[in-house]
């Protein structure tokens, strides 16, 4: 559900407000806050615009970049991240 956010962020060129966001995912506002925050972290290039007398969120650009399939090198660190994290519980 959080990659379906972003994608709509994406699509977007105003962006989207929470209330638009929780509507098209289906959800209550504060989960929408919440998995906006998750997108916020994973995707640095978000951009927040006033739209008085509410903000808006949008991915300037797409995610393009993000849906390509990962290098060989990207792969191995995923390997060894993940292996790192079952190692520690």
């Amino acid at each position: 559900m959080v990659i379906d956010l972003a994608r709509g962020m994406a699509a977007s060129a105003e962006g989207l407000t929470l209330n638009e966001m929780a509507g098209q995912l289906r959800v209550g506002r504060r989960t929408a806050e919440r998995m906006r925050d998750a997108v916020l972290m994973l995707f640095p290039q978000v951009e927040e615009v006033s739209d008085p007398p509410t903000k808006r969120w949008r991915i300037r650009g797409g995610l393009s970049a993000f849906e390509q399939a990962p290098t060989a090198t990207e792969m191995l660190e995923l390997t060894k991240a993940a292996a790192g994290l079952r190692g520690a519980g």
